[in-house]
């Protein structure tokens, strides 16, 4: 079954639901991909397509695209559907999985990249196993929501952003396993094809774990977008936690644990990216206009655990945990610490070093010297605790705050810090999947 939706004058409110949609499309070098490859295809304008309760695979191209025109397509739930996650998920999620060489769902065909405009929706589906699980090929003007599906195993990453997207919402998902990284904005050598500050992108209470393999693959990685980065658990991806850059509004009250590859000394927990090198290089730069990064965990990332460097006294960077980060390079450099505190002495112990733990390159002055603290350290008023945040069972990711964590109550205004404290406290029962 292949569905091709469109509508050149006459009004269309089309309802897809409980069919498989399987096994179309093939390459003949003639047509765009997705008229040829897609399970569904939209072609707008149309007014409302909701595609609910289908079984999409083994399609050429991807599962669900969406090209031309204005439209409104929910794939799943809308977002006024108010029930439990089990029920979103069976009456209204898909199942989008082996779509060979495109995504689960595309938004704007990158074969023929007309912009598209309207509002969209992707909730409560399963996708996995294709190239990309969500992905913003042209210009999307209007709101896109990605909220509650399970997003894993696809190649190409969980949420491929390659362009320009007025507002996007990513919001309590599960994204995992995903070669090329979870979230992710331009493509594999860096390459961005919209405007970075046109791009804004809401990044809240998400799972993201696991993801990245060989010489790619971060948990959330949106350099090119202006992007509020909140309440976010992101744990053991290959090539670092967050990794942002100039465009950012604030990274608030996210739990950043174990991030990086240690064979290749990469990936830090919380990390400021100029984007001044290639798309593997090491960040570089600092922040030219300073935002919020506060109430975050950032701790046994393999580098640096917040890499951010204000070169002003205001409190931008502030009520965070930075915890044993860079353990293995810091041990070739310090050695044995005079003093862990670094009252005396010009080492400081590996667990607790502010050089280490906040990053090298944010000034001039000698790395890991316990009086160059200056930019790259503690800013004057300036709340870092260096401590062990004390997770309830870290060894199987559970990471909910343990009674007597320094974490408790230590945020500002007394909140939590992390991912289960802030504005918006994560809920486990509202992502599904592990």
């Amino acid at each position: 079954m292949w569905v091709y939706i469109c509508r050149n004058s006459v009004p269309c409110n089309v309802i897809l639901d409980n069919n498989n949609i399987y096994e179309n499309g093939e390459f003949t070098g003639s047509q765009p991909l997705g008229v040829i490859g897609a399970g569904v295809y939209v072609v707008g304008p149309v007014d409302l397509v909701t595609i609910k309760r289908n079984e999409i695979y083994d399609n050429y191209a991807s599962g669900v695209a969406v090209s031309y025109g204005s439209s409104v397509v929910v794939v799943g739930a809308d977002s006024t559907v108010v029930d439990t996650l089990e029920n979103i998920q069976n009456l209204y999620g898909n199942d989008i999985y082996s779509n060979s060489s495109g995504a689960g769902v595309v938004l704007g065909n990158h074969e023929t990249p007309g912009a598209i405009s309207g509002n969209y929706v992707v909730r409560g589906n399963r996708i996995y196993s294709q190239r990309a699980g969500v992905s913003l090929r042209a210009y999307v003007g209007g709101n896109v929501l990605i909220r509650q599906n399970e997003i894993n195993n696809n190649y190409m990453g969980g949420v491929d952003i390659q362009n320009t997207c007025d507002n996007l919402e990513i919001i309590e998902n599960n994204i995992h396993n995903n070669s090329r990284g979870g979230i992710r904005t331009g493509d594999d050598q860096g390459t961005f094809n919209g405007v970075p500050e046109w791009t804004n992108l809401t990044i809240r209470q998400n799972k993201i774990h696991h993801n990245g393999a060989g010489s790619y693959g971060g948990g959330i990685n949106v350099i090119h977008a202006t992007a509020n980065i909140d309440n976010n658990l992101v744990y053991k991806n290959h090539f670092g936690g967050i990794r942002f850059g100039d465009y950012t509004t604030e990274v608030k009250s996210n739990t950043v644990i174990n991030n990086g590859d240690v064979a290749n000394e990469k990936g830090g927990g919380i990390i400021f990216d100029d984007l001044a090198g290639a798309i593997n290089d090491p960040p570089s730069g600092f922040p030219t206009v300073p935002f919020p990064i506060q109430n975050n965990i950032s701790a046994y990332n393999v580098r640096a655990g917040i890499r951010a460097c204000f070169y002003a006294t205001e409190l931008y960077r502030d009520y965070n945990i930075v915890y044993s980060n860079n353990q293995d390079f810091l041990s070739n450099w310090c050695g044995t610490c005079a003093s862990p505190d670094c009252t005396t002495g010009g080492r400081r112990a590996p667990r607790t070093c502010i050089g280490a733990q906040l990053g090298r390159g944010c000034h001039t002055e000698t790395p890991f010297c316990c009086t160059a603290i200056g930019a790259s350290g503690a800013l004057p008023g300036e709340t870092l605790i260096f401590a062990d945040p004390l997770f309830e069972d870290m060894g199987n990711d559970d990471y909910h705050l343990a009674v007597g964590s320094p974490a408790i109550g230590a945020g500002e205004g007394g909140t939590d810090i992390g991912a289960y404290g802030g504005d918006y406290p994560i809920d486990d029962a509202e992502i599904p999947g592990p």
